[in-house]
């Protein structure tokens, strides 16, 4: 293998690897939106459970055999 073809299989493999970083700090970027996602949703379910929980205190004096 000549000098030419030694260098442009360098530049090859350094191509690919600025493309596979790029696809990593992709994944990476879209792992950090999910994990806010899920932070949120967990943040929504716990005011909804709060929410239930209030919901049910005030109904138990209602009904056909409350107060």
């Amino acid at each position: 293998m000549g000098p030419d073809a030694t260098s442009r299989n360098i530049k090859i493999l350094g191509e690919g690897l600025q493309r596979h970083e790029e696809t990593i700090d992709a994944q990476r970027q879209t792992i950090e939106a999910l994990q806010a996602e899920v932070l949120s949703l967990r943040e929504t379910f716990n005011e909804f459970q709060k929410a239930q929980a209030i919901k049910d205190i005030m109904n138990m004096g209602s009904g056909p055999t409350g107060g």
